[in-house]
């Protein structure tokens, strides 16, 4: 069976300047969302999608965009159709000096968080017993180039300095691609992935601190998850580097901690 990876980032990836409850800044938390789609059920999702943007009168579905609602529905049309979700969370203050190092790169930053997203992507290909031939990569265009993200994730593959690294096998540089997301409607679906992620962490004046866990929620039997007890983080989610670096508050740290697929 041939697969597509379609995947999407939110929040954003600038990492020079950070906000904070009183400064403005770039956001403090980037997700990153992935959907893995079977090649054979793409229309199916594709008229999920459409028919959903037709109910609310939309040409396209961006949740940035939609009421809390609306994205609630989203879930629930969505999590009909068949495809896996993966995603990272990244709290960018753990990077402390490596900002410097990398001179405040944050499409280095970005192609690193990709890195991770491929590793957990690729542990559920050898689990799933699919190969690097079997799969394609769809990335929202935007923050990612891609040469440079082809020679990065090739040069991790042939130097892995971790063993988690190993996974990237199964993702073929040569077979991720960019695209725009009104061109491609699957990547909707990694969107409300992203989406979902960023808003059960992210703080800020706009939502007086409050965070939106029940998207999350709603999705989470869609994630890819530990086969013997539905455990989601460190499987189909991965936190960098850990879920306490994440600095989330007890209510949120035990979110994560009982999110299962069972």
């Amino acid at each position: 069976m041939q697969y597509t990876l379609y995947v999407d980032e939110s929040g954003d990836s600038g990492i020079r300047k950070i906000r904070t409850m009183e400064t403005p800044g770039a956001s403090p938390y980037m997700t990153i969302g992935a959907v893995l789609v079977p090649k054979s059920h793409e229309s199916d999702l594709i008229e999920r999608a459409e028919s959903f943007a037709s109910k609310i009168r939309r040409n396209k579905l961006h949740c940035a965009e939609m009421s809390h609602t609306q994205i609630v529905a989203l879930c629930e049309q969505f999590r009909g159709g068949r495809f896996q979700s993966f995603g990272v969370i990244s709290r960018k203050e753990t990077l402390g000096r490596y900002r410097q190092y990398i001179d405040y790169s944050n499409q280095f930053y970005y192609h690193k968080c990709m890195q991770y997203v491929f590793e957990i992507v690729g542990r559920a290909c050898v689990q799933h017993r699919i190969e690097q031939e079997d799969i394609d990569v769809v990335v929202e265009d935007g923050v990612c180039d891609l040469q440079a993200l082809r020679s990065y994730i090739d040069q991790c593959r042939l130097r892995p300095l971790h063993p988690k690294a190993r996974y990237l096998k199964r993702i073929d540089p040569r077979r991720i691609f960019v695209a725009q997301k009104a061109a491609v409607p699957l990547l909707q679906y990694a969107d409300l992935i992203a989406h979902a992620l960023f808003k059960a962490v992210d703080k800020s004046q706009g939502n007086m601190g409050v965070v939106e866990p029940r998207y999350l929620s709603e999705l989470r039997k869609k994630f890819y998850s530990n086969p013997k007890d539905g455990k989601i983080v460190d499987w189909g989610i991965k936190a960098i580097h850990t879920l306490g670096q994440l600095r989330l508050d007890k209510t949120q740290t035990a979110f994560f901690r009982q999110l299962r697929t069972s």
